[in-house]
């Protein structure tokens, strides 16, 4: 397919190299679990194709689970979903677009994605392309209500609903939805209460401009676990739905999606002294086996994790040394017999391997930007 149309191919040269298995199993599993934090419908996040896991993939596994929303960031995901994915039943929504995408918002508009909207200027460019398609736009107003990101601020409210309000008695628009995000929904408690009243605010300001939206939605996938006054008509499940607790020492059983899986290239024996790789960061403090492992930055093994990150190799948990290089890493592997092509696995379902937690927490960063920063070259492989 075209670039245009924002269709993603993935280049697949690490095949026979590495690979990243996927579990619809472990993704049905955490769907259910969210649904028992929080019993009404969701919107499963799958932008940023899926965290890493392959949009198309995951967001027609997600909805045959029964998610009753999908929610991406941008119009070509929602587009890609809509007619290489074939979800034309189940509602799209896009979290945020540019006024000057006449031609995506038009394609958006006739396929019935639902769009974000946070400005007047944003509602007037999407009226003016549903006017041309004949069609109206389905809309759901997203107030800041302390992120002080994406959303309307609350100064312009009485603008931009007034604007809606316009729209939707011409019959050029729906206003579905009203929306917001929370900024520290994983500290649960007080620290969300300011906002919580915020929402409060802005649904006042819709009904007293004669605004009826049928839905409200706050809570992500902390809130989800840890708060139930945020779960209103729907919730926006994302990195939980791929195993990952946003909440520290929350007890929700959710399971990885993902296991990222490579093989030992070359196997050395080694002089105590040597240097191991760029800049000599790590030297052998004895005779030592080590195993090259053909999957670096590159493919999503961050620089930022070397001397820290960690392995499973023949059975046991294994350092990575030395600085991790653009296409390989170099596992210390003591005086243990390994062999060119035994597996190598950098996070996975076990609890015996490391997880993309600990991963995160070796490279200073997120889950979130471990799946995501999964390199193209990586091939997607759903194992159930």
């Amino acid at each position: 397919m075209s670039g245009e149309t924002g269709y993603y191919a993935p280049n697949v040269g690490m095949e026979g190299i590495a690979e990243a298995r996927l579990s619809s199993a472990n993704l049905v599993h955490n769907l259910n679990v969210l649904r028992s934090h929080a019993p009404g419908d969701m919107m499963a996040m799958v932008k940023a194709d899926a965290y890493g896991h392959g949009l198309v993939e995951t967001a027609v596994r997600t909805v045959r689970a029964g998610a009753e929303w999908i929610g991406v960031a941008t119009l070509a995901e929602a587009l890609d979903l809509y007619h290489r994915g074939g979800i034309t039943e189940t509602p799209i929504m896009v979290v945020f677009f540019l006024p000057t995408q006449t031609q995506q918002l038009r394609a958006a508009i006739e396929a019935g994605v639902n769009l974000g909207v946070s400005s007047v200027e944003q509602a007037e460019a999407a009226a003016e392309q549903a006017r041309l398609a004949g069609r109206r736009v389905r809309f759901h107003w997203k107030v800041d209500t302390g992120t002080t990101r994406g959303g309307s601020p609350e100064v312009d409210w009485p603008l931009l609903g007034e604007k809606l309000y316009e729209l939707e008695r011409e019959g050029v628009a729906e206003i579905v939805a009203q929306w917001s995000h929370l900024a520290r929904a994983e500290e649960l408690g007080e620290a969300n209460e300011y906002q919580k009243a915020a929402f409060a605010r802005a649904w006042d300001v819709a009904k007293g401009i004669g605004l009826e939206p049928r839905l409200r939605h706050f809570a992500n996938s902390a809130a989800i676990l840890g708060d139930p006054e945020t779960h209103f008509d729907l919730t926006r499940p994302g990195i939980a739905l791929f195993g990952s607790n946003p909440i520290p020492g929350h007890d929700a059983d959710l399971r990885p999606v993902m296991e990222l899986r490579s093989r030992v290239s070359i196997v050395k024996r080694n002089p105590a002294g040597a240097g191991v790789g760029y800049g000599h960061t790590h030297r052998l403090d004895r005779d030592t086996t080590t195993a090259l492992v053909p999957i670096g930055y590159a493919d999503g093994i961050h620089r930022a994790s070397s001397g820290s990150g960690r392995v499973w190799l023949r059975g046991e948990i294994r350092p990575v040394i030395g600085r991790v290089s653009m296409d390989q890493v170099i596992v210390d592997c003591g005086d243990d017999e390994v062999r060119a092509g035994d597996e190598v696995v950098f996070f996975g379902f076990s609890d015996d391997t490391p997880s993309a937690d600990d991963w995160a927490r070796w490279s200073g960063t997120i889950g979130n930007e471990i799946y995501t920063g999964i390199g193209t070259r990586v091939p997607r492989r759903w194992i159930d």
